[in-house]
């Protein structure tokens, strides 16, 4: 799996705070998406145990 970026503080989606990851890669392509840069699965990084670990602990 390959991610666009991780918030660990994040108030914009949803109540209180928390922590979003967006995910990379999409085979929608939506009209008038506002995140066509996440479409590419080969863009953004890799999503690695040091990432994971980062969100779990």
């Amino acid at each position: 799996m390959r991610y666009a970026q991780i918030r660990e503080i994040d108030i914009a989606n949803g109540p209180g705070i928390r922590v979003s990851l967006y995910t990379q890669g999409c085979h929608r392509h939506c009209p008038g998406c506002f995140n066509e840069e996440t479409w590419d699965f080969k863009g953004g990084k890799p999503f690695t145990k040091k990432e994971e670990d980062a969100l779990i602990t």
